[in-house]
């Protein structure tokens, strides 16, 4: 599982990097260009693709949302502690991927008014921590046990109450560049111990016949929330100052963590 985190981050790291010192020296319309001819090839080379079907043996023809639903039966009859945990897994998805994708760039080029070199290099920074997250993970993969799962959120909100605070206070835009920066680092090494924590957790806490099936429904959650948290926080910075959408943010983080605990004892 750590080494599957690292291919992720990494996968993630090398166009956040590229992506921002490319879009520091040509601008949007030549990384427009760039992004459409990445997605025509990809197009093409998924055309020489060839998977077989899964063997299902006797079960017949069994569809995707079929899957969904006997995951869905086997949380709520027989796992709910697992289901609160995708639950929260989600929750954690809605916030992360709102204030960070939407307010950390909105904060910087909007707000502070920075250009397009500091925020390349600043989300550059970001996309690093997410793989030292994932490598330091991988050297204390064995510690990583769910009792540790609250320090991550613990952690993770405490990030969010610095920038909120940097936000809030009269302080100049280098140092809040700084801290925000810094801070959503935190938060991405943070994030990513917590799916360190919480993926393996629910992998085993589901028999071998239903891992698939449960973990399809979990992406499915998490991916749900993803767009559904862009849209909240595109509408809360354009109606509210950005340290009152961090605060409320913190104030949202802190308040899973009851629950997070309860979930843990349960594990």
């Amino acid at each position: 599982m750590a080494v599957v985190n690292v291919v992720n981050q990494t996968s993630t790291l090398v166009p956040a990097v590229l992506g921002g010192v490319l879009y520091a020296a040509v601008g949007a319309m030549p990384m427009m260009g760039l992004t459409i001819v990445g997605f025509g090839a990809a197009a093409v080379v998924e055309c020489f693709i060839r998977l077989g079907a899964p063997d299902r043996g006797d079960a017949g023809r069994v569809t995707a949302v079929d899957d969904l639903r006997a995951a869905g039966r086997f949380l709520t009859r027989e796992r709910p502690h697992v289901l609160h945990l995708v639950l929260i897994c989600a929750a954690l998805n809605f916030l992360v991927t709102g204030y960070a994708e939407v307010g950390f760039p909105y904060m910087v080029r909007t707000v502070l008014g920075f250009g397009s070199t500091a925020y390349g290099l600043a989300y550059g920074l970001v996309g690093a921590s997410g793989l030292l997250g994932a490598l330091v993970g991988g050297r204390v993969a064995r510690s990583l046990s769910m009792r540790r799962f609250p320090m991550a959120i613990a952690a993770f909100s405490l990030t969010i109450l610095s920038q909120a605070l940097v936000m809030t206070i009269p302080v100049g835009g280098v140092m809040r560049l700084a801290v925000l920066t810094a801070s959503t680092c935190g938060t991405l090494i943070a994030i990513t111990l917590a799916n360190l924590i919480a993926v393996p957790a629910i992998q085993m806490g589901c028999p071998e016949d239903m891992t698939g099936k449960v973990m399809s429904l979990a992406l499915s959650a998490s991916m749900c929330a993803q767009p559904l948290g862009q849209i909240a926080y595109g509408w809360a910075y354009s109606v509210h100052p950005a340290g009152a959408v961090l605060a409320v943010t913190f104030a949202l983080a802190t308040a899973m963590l009851p629950p997070v605990a309860h979930v843990t004892r349960r594990f």
